[in-house]
């Protein structure tokens, strides 16, 4: 029985798994980042060279038994991407063993349509709309990083109540319950004395990003400027699935929205998005994923088989791939800040407060 292998390749961790043909779980492992972006085409071989070898490993199993391989890593947007980790997997694997290789935002789709047309918002750190349809025709919209794009990101809304709350600092701009909850949450006597400990970071749009959990809380305590900033996230994505979906010429039932992301924690957000979605594609199927992405790369792997992917499978994935929608608390956000590593798009950020 030939097995298959599921890569999650991120800025920040990379996990990997292997199953059978009906979805079981056999061993997993997980390891640092593998974009190749952040780590180059050395760092990432060594990274999968650890994460694959220690799945089979646990699995009790030789990589001669894996069929295919399915990986969705993050920054994979280029022929030259593709090639590089082409060259990597062919070190690491046996020849004829089966290999897709996509953007991971592709991953997080299949693990709410299993494989059916539609679009995947994935919005954390950063955001991107991608997709297909039943043709395999794909799309990708935004995506672009927080200098030229990321709309409706983590980064976005933190941005957005940064610039709020100095301007109110300023006496230029409302006030606003950020300034405060900015203030007393990092420890600091005014929003501007915030700035240089963002400046310090080797990545600040990592710590940026972490204030969108304070627009949340003051959004939650009804603050104004903070739940418009949250609406117009929210606008932002829908604009951005719209599009994919009318350039893809999915309609109706055949249209469906899958979300991911920290940034759906919010309930501001989340709901905003769902109720707009609806109102722009009537008809249009909203999902959010009951496994998380890696068992989408497991999914594309048995396709790529040819198994199908039937409702025993998906149980059998849920058993051991299921995803809660959990935000990344603040603490480790600004730890990881201070790394050297670049986000991914998934990465998390806001809280799970309940928004009136």
């Amino acid at each position: 029985m030939q097995l298959v292998l599921g890569v999650d390749g991120g800025g920040t961790k990379t996990r990997a798994v292997l199953v059978d043909a009906r979805g079981n779980l056999l061993g997993s492992c997980d390891g640092g980042p593998s974009n190749l972006q952040n780590v180059g085409e050395d760092g990432v071989r060594r990274v999968l060279r650890a994460v694959i070898e220690g799945t089979v490993r646990k699995a009790g199993t030789k990589i001669e038994a894996v069929g295919a391989i399915a990986m969705g890593a993050g920054g994979l947007d280029t022929d030259h991407d593709r090639r590089a980790y082409d060259r990597i997997l062919d070190d690491l694997l046996p020849a004829g063993v089966q290999r897709v290789l996509v953007n991971d935002a592709i991953i997080a789709l299949y693990s709410g349509t299993r494989g059916a047309p539609g679009v995947v918002i994935v919005a954390g750190t950063g955001s991107i709309v991608a997709g297909h349809d039943a043709r395999g025709n794909e799309v990708r919209v935004g995506g672009w990083g927080y200098l030229g794009g990321d709309e409706g990101s983590a980064f976005d809304i933190g941005r957005s109540g940064l610039a709020a709350a100095l301007q109110a600092e300023d006496g230029r701009g409302e006030f606003t319950l950020m300034g405060d909850l900015l203030c007393r949450r990092y420890g600091v006597d005014s929003v501007r004395n915030l700035l240089p400990m963002i400046h310090s970071y080797s990545t600040p749009q990592r710590l940026i990003a972490s204030l969108a959990l304070v627009v949340d809380e003051a959004a939650v305590q009804g603050d104004r400027l903070a739940r418009s900033i949250l609406k117009r996230a929210a606008g932002e994505l829908i604009r951005a699935a719209s599009t994919g979906l009318g350039r893809l010429g999915l309609t109706g039932a055949d249209a469906r929205v899958v979300l991911v992301g920290g940034v759906f924690c919010s309930d501001l957000v989340r709901s905003a998005v769902m109720e707009g979605m609806r109102e722009r594609v009537p008809g249009v199927q909203v999902v959010v994923p009951e496994v998380e992405p890696v068992a989408g790369a497991v999914m594309i792997a048995l396709r790529q088989l040819g198994r199908v992917l039937d409702d025993e499978v998906y149980r059998n994935l849920t058993l051991w791939a299921s995803s809660p929608m959990n935000p990344v608390d603040k603490e480790e956000e600004v730890r990881t800040a201070g790394s050297r590593q670049a986000p991914s798009h998934r990465d998390g950020i806001v809280g799970h407060h309940t928004l009136g």
